[in-house]
């Protein structure tokens, strides 16, 4: 079986896991709607749920995959280029729906401020207005997912499991952060997951170049 093949089939818990996620949301978006959704989860807050959410947050941060990047440079170039290319289309996919595509699009703060609704916030987070379209911190969070698989492929079940919830608990703390709408995180989740395939996908086709399975850092 060829890298990617054995990689897909090593990654089946994490997409099934994500799939399963994904459904949840769309049934969310079905019976109560993108505002509906929101403000269940909102009416549902408490100050610990606050808290729990902005440390599931961090997951989602730029510096989790700056580790898979460092990590990477001592395994191989090959995995390197992976968290590369996966970083880079991340952006891009960001870049194109929220700064092009969907720029200015209103956050529920900014759409709620209009409408004299008071919503329950996360003490100490700076909650932005807009370019909502899509969840850029559960877009990182979903496409990590697939580089810590990859980059380390003797992962246990436990770790594997451990490593999918702190991405679903990124892309629900989008929301009781008051940062997203549930449809932006269904599609953070989404093109996360594209972005992690697609730079896999590259990073694991043969080389003819055996250096290719060689750290970057050899000493």
């Amino acid at each position: 079986m060829s890298v990617f093949g054995n990689f897909l089939f090593g990654s089946k818990r994490m997409l099934v896991a994500s799939l399963i996620f994904g459904i949840g949301l769309c049934l969310l978006l079905i019976f109560k709607g993108n505002e509906g959704g929101f403000l269940w989860f909102n009416q549902g807050f408490t100050p610990k749920l606050g808290k729990i959410a902005s440390i599931f947050s961090l997951f989602g941060e730029w510096y989790v995959m700056l580790f898979l990047l460092t990590a990477s440079l001592w395994i191989s170039i090959r995995n390197f280029v992976s968290v590369v290319l996966t970083w880079l289309l991340g952006a891009c996919f960001s870049w194109f729906f929220k700064l092009w595509l969907f720029r200015g699009l209103a956050r529920p703060m900014e759409y709620y401020r209009t409408q004299n609704v008071k919503l329950n916030l996360v003490e100490g987070v700076d909650v932005h207005s807009y370019n909502t379209f899509p969840s850029g911190h559960t877009l990182t969070a979903f496409s990590s997912i697939l580089l810590f698989r990859f980059i380390f492929p003797n992962l246990k079940t436990w770790q594997e499991i451990l490593i999918v919830i702190f991405a679903i608990g990124c892309g629900l703390s989008r929301i009781l952060m008051v940062q997203h709408w549930p449809e932006d995180v269904l599609a953070g989740m989404v093109l996360g997951l594209l972005a992690g395939y697609i730079g896999v996908f590259f990073g694991s086709r043969p080389s003819i170049k055996e250096s290719w399975d060689l750290p970057v850092f050899r000493f």
